[in-house]
């Protein structure tokens, strides 16, 4: 599925909770397997996937200045892959 992550970011910064939704399915599963070349425990993985996800929601007025979201994921979740 092709999505148009500015458009969707956008919306996103203006409280689009359908935009939300969108960005969830599409970068859920990759991110879960991202974190799982880094962490064995599915659990854990999921977890952290979703905190990244919630700070997206409570960080959403400033969600416009991301350029890539996808780069936005693997810095902040790599740092905590590393705490």
């Amino acid at each position: 599925m092709r999505i148009n992550e500015q458009d969707l970011l956008q919306k996103l910064g203006h409280g689009d909770t359908h935009a939300f939704a969108l960005l969830f399915q599409h970068y859920y599963r990759d991110l879960v397997l991202y974190a799982g070349s880094y962490i064995k425990d599915i659990t854990v993985c999921e977890d952290i996937v979703q905190e990244l996800f919630i700070k997206l929601w409570t960080e959403r007025a400033e969600v416009r200045n991301i350029l890539s979201l996808k780069s936005f994921f693997i810095c902040d979740g790599i740092s905590k892959l590393l705490k």
